[in-house]
């Protein structure tokens, strides 16, 4: 449990709520972020100088969506993919020497957040501070050995409960162009409140061996780059907007997608059937980035557990699309197969995944941005993955 201390920053938000002023009318916002943070070491059992645990770097990125009532206190809610790394230094005479930091934990994760947020005016300053809960749910934990000689080795245990949840504040300086757009540009804390990846070290240690346990922490602190945009129009909101001019034409997007039925990584193209509408049925195609290839290719180029060779992916998604402005819902099948040219021992080289789509989409009247964040459930076989969705940024035209 945390102490009281560690909250302190609750002392700022009663400072901001008597000694601020508010400047902002009711409105909603969609916005995306990229938190580049410092993690704090990973937390032995017991003291020693055979091994330390060292700060490293966490970042994590993500889409959110905001709505501002009167006084400037408003809720956001998101979805974001993270990743993060243990990070040690080795020293001992009795293996072999290593003269860089080495990884053996590495996590990625997705996680939703819910946060409050309070956003006000400090002489000509606009300032925005929120604190929330950000609910992890790690997926690419693979048990093991790590042997860093013939004799010191990391134990990294599967994790036995894959969610994780932590909770967050902070502050940032918010920069405002082009009056629909603003970029807020801060500082962030978060604390973990549950442990992840329980682990063991063993090295020899003059006439016995040494042995520890240990587990990585998230508690962190970082920067927190975060654009929005004003989906508030004058004379009312977005649903009063005249529609799009007749064309002839139809309405085309190219995006990168984050997660998702594209696997790790995917850049896609996604056009409607029928020209002059953002609503009704389309297709995408893509091309990304899937699953690592299984270990056995990697017997002659082992490298601390870390591979770099992945499958490649091709989504191809029928999609449907209710909402005829900016602000849409998707949904749709995707057929995303896995490939890769090398033959394999224990694994085919060819997988078929199928992944439903359901989300969030804001679109271009004509041309401009694109934003997408959508729960994508996968199916493999008789393997079944719930908790899996995916973001997107991308540009439409006509």
């Amino acid at each position: 449990m945390y102490k009281i201390k560690n909250f302190k920053f609750l002392v700022f938000y009663v400072f901001a709520l008597f000694y601020s002023q508010s400047s902002i009318a009711q409105t909603n916002e969609l916005g995306f972020h990229i938190s580049p943070a410092v993690l704090a070491p990973a937390e032995f059992n017991r003291d020693t100088s055979i091994v330390n645990a060292r700060s490293s770097i966490a970042s994590s990125a993500g889409i959110s969506f905001t709505h501002f009532f009167k006084s400037g206190l408003g809720i956001r809610a998101g979805i974001n993919f993270g990743y993060m790394s243990s990070k040690f230094d080795l020293n001992t005479s009795y293996t072999q020497a290593l003269d860089f930091p080495i990884n053996p934990s590495t996590f990625l994760y997705n996680s939703i957040t819910l946060e409050p947020v309070f956003r006000f005016k400090i002489s000509q300053f606009k300032l925005e501070t929120f604190a929330g809960a950000d609910l992890r749910h790690f997926y690419n934990n693979t048990p093991g050995s790590y042997s860093l000689s013939t004799l010191a080795t990391f134990n990294i245990p599967q994790i036995s409960n894959n969610f994780q949840s932590n909770v967050y504040a902070g502050l940032s300086y918010i920069i405002s162009f082009k009056k629909s757009n603003q970029l807020s540009i801060g500082l962030t804390r978060n604390y973990g409140l549950t442990n992840i990846g329980y682990g063991n070290f063993r090295a020899p240690s003059q006439n016995s061996t040494f042995r520890t346990g240990y587990h990585s922490v998230s508690n962190s602190t970082g920067l927190r780059l975060h654009y929005s945009y004003n989906m508030e129009k004058k004379g009312g909101r977005e649903n009063t907007q005249k529609s799009a001019e007749i064309t002839g034409k139809r309405t085309k997007v190219v995006f990168i997608e984050a997660l998702g039925s594209g696997g790790l990584f995917s850049a896609n193209y996604d056009m409607r059937f029928k020209p002059d509408q953002n609503d009704g049925w389309g297709f995408r195609a893509g091309i990304g980035i899937g699953e690592d290839l299984p270990l056995e290719v990697y017997k002659e180029r082992e490298y601390f557990g870390y591979y770099a060779d992945r499958y490649l992916t091709i989504p191809l998604n029928i999609n449907y699309i209710i909402g005829k402005r900016r602000s849409g819902f998707e949904t749709g099948i995707t057929l995303t197969p896995e490939l890769t040219s090398r033959k394999l021992e224990n694994d085919s080289q060819v997988k078929l995944w199928t992944f439903l789509n359901a989300g969030y989409r804001f679109q271009p009247i004509k041309k401009g941005l694109l934003i997408r964040a959508a729960w994508t459930p996968g199916l493999i076989n008789k393997s079944f993955s719930p908790l899996w969705a995916g973001v997107s940024l991308g540009y439409g035209f006509k």
